[in-house]
């Protein structure tokens, strides 16, 4: 962080449970736990069910309501939607809820359908996590279609991490930098004068690595180790080594399934 030029060790950080496999109580104990943590901001994977994805928003909002600070609610459709869906879905969500983001909530090429759900609803849509060059923001910036810019560690480095962040500072567009293992894209987030939120799975996801960070009151705090502050336990992840890729893995963050964006109940 400070050969990148960050001025603090601090990055706010928000909690991102990966949570469709949880049921309702899980989901709660995770956000309280997160809660506990200092964090207020959460986000919900959804898509799938809009009414149990209305009661686990709520579910999400009252867990982080323990923190004593008022919860800020993201959530995220991973590309699922059409525009239309997406505006209609996300509407009703805010009849009951003031949405913070709407992560995803079409297609990461649409920049139109993508600026039409912006334009349609109150919550920022933030989009950006699957690209991985400044040239594929430019679409989004130019047309008005992102609220917010989500910069990965797929983004041609750190150097061109850096472009994007720049690109998104010259148009007054704030970014968040997304989720990896033991939050070592904190550095580079750090280093970022428009960076609100980093994303967290948990405190740990840290197997065969041990990384100079650690979560105090909803932020992540950066040590001084050098570089990004990893060291690998190369014995530990010679154990966890597999063969071959299972055949059933697309190799994709988020998988859709056939006709996503057409229709939402399968036809028979």
């Amino acid at each position: 962080w400070k050969t990148l030029g960050a001025a603090s060790n601090r990055v706010q950080a928000y909690a991102s449970g990966l949570d469709m496999p949880l049921n309702d109580d899980e989901l709660r104990a995770y956000y309280t736990d997160m809660a506990a943590k200092g964090m207020r901001g959460g986000k919900l994977k959804v898509g799938l069910d809009p009414e149990a994805d209305l009661r686990r928003i709520g579910i999400m909002h009252d867990a982080l309501k323990t923190s004593g600070k008022t919860p800020a609610l993201m959530i995220d459709s991973n590309e699922y939607w059409s525009p239309k869906q997406a505006i209609r879905h996300i509407s009703r969500f805010e009849e009951e809820y003031d949405i913070f983001w709407a992560e995803e909530p079409a297609r990461r090429w649409d920049y139109r359908g993508l600026a039409q759900v912006s334009q349609g609803v109150r919550a920022a849509v933030a989009t950006g996590e699957n690209l991985d060059h400044i040239s594929e923001f430019m679409p989004l910036v130019d047309n008005r279609a992102v609220d917010v810019i989500e910069i990965g560690r797929n983004c041609s480095g750190i150097t061109g991490g850096l472009q994007v962040a720049d690109l998104a500072y010259a148009y007054e567009i704030p970014v968040s930098v997304m989720n990896c293992p033991g939050s070592f894209m904190a550095h580079f987030a750090a280093a970022l004068p428009n960076h609100i939120w980093m994303e967290v799975f948990n405190a740990g996801r840290t197997a065969g690595m041990t990384v100079d960070t650690r979560i105090e009151d909803g932020w992540i705090i950066l040590g001084d180790t050098p570089g990004l502050g990893i060291v690998f336990d190369e014995e530990a992840l010679a154990q966890m080594a597999v063969a071959d890729q299972s055949a059933n893995d697309t190799g994709l963050p988020a998988g859709r399934r056939q006709g996503a964006g057409l229709y939402e109940v399968a036809p028979e």
